[in-house]
């Protein structure tokens, strides 16, 4: 069974467009679909749960903000209290749009011990998995240090980075199949069942950003494999819930993020 979860903090039609897209997939009866809402105002879930009132989508409603990887963190822990039983958990943004109605049937055909699995995520046309092919190394988070330390800097730095990008042609080099990597880009986690079983957890990242590290930390030190499945195609759309700009709020998370991935794994 394929446990689909996703995230909505004030943007229910997002959600709205991922229930439906989810909705079409063929072989929906073998998965099922948990919403944890993080929005302070829960009536606009609440109507979409009278209106998407089916045995297979479940609301469920925390008493606070939770984040993205620890709200993933909350669905677990109901999954366990109702006795859910699954093959793959599967964490997204609300964003993401399957670009395959075979999608649950080509998850399902996967032969793998991959803790886990990388799909083909384009974002405007451009394939951005795997996210990252290699570990980074201290300088690299050392220079990341020195660019969150002010964030006039790292606003600076995002924006010349950004009017750099657009210049540049957008292409990524086809990734081998199967071949290892560090890290799969955070809009869509597949994990397998045994990434819990060996001690896989989602719940001591702070508030957000800096999942995709905190994910592959943890299957490098269990000793497991990721695996990039490109058959399996979906579509995400950026920052749909935060936006694109570097906004203080957005500063002070990925600085967070960032401290706590150096003192627990590059310290």
């Amino acid at each position: 069974m394929i446990q689909f979860v996703i995230v909505n903090y004030n943007n229910v039609n997002s959600t709205i467009d991922f229930i439906e897209s989810y909705l079409k997939l063929v072989n929906g009866s073998n998965s099922k679909l948990i919403i944890v809402d993080n929005s302070e105002n829960k009536e606009d879930c609440l109507r979409l749960e009278s209106k998407y009132n089916q045995n297979n989508i479940t609301f469920i409603y925390p008493t606070e903000n939770l984040g993205y990887l620890r709200a993933g963190g909350y669905a677990l822990e109901h999954m366990a209290e109702n006795n859910i039983e699954y093959d793959y958990f599967i964490l997204c943004n609300n964003d993401i749009v399957f670009d395959d109605k075979r999608f649950i049937l080509e998850l399902e055909s996967v032969k793998s011990e991959c803790l886990l699995i990388s799909p083909r995520l384009n974002n405007n046309g451009v394939s951005i998995n795997p996210y990252l092919t290699e570990r980074p190394s201290k300088y690299k988070m050392l220079f990341w240090t020195c660019i969150l330390s002010n964030y006039m800097l790292a606003k600076s730095f995002f924006f010349i980075h950004s009017v750099i990008s657009k210049t540049k042609t957008k292409t990524k080099e086809e990734f081998p199949k199967e071949s290892d990597f560090y890290a799969t880009h955070g809009s869509m986690f597949i994990l397998s069942k045994k990434f819990f079983e060996l001690g896989g957890v989602l719940s001591d990242l702070p508030f957000l950003y800096g999942e995709e590290m905190y994910i592959a930390e943890q299957i490098m030190a269990i000793g497991g494999r990721n695996c990039y499945v490109p058959g399996l195609k979906v579509s995400h759309e950026g920052s749909a819930t935060l936006g694109s700009q570097h906004t203080k709020f957005k500063h002070n998370c990925l600085k967070e993020a960032h401290s706590f991935l150096c003192k627990r794994y590059f310290s």
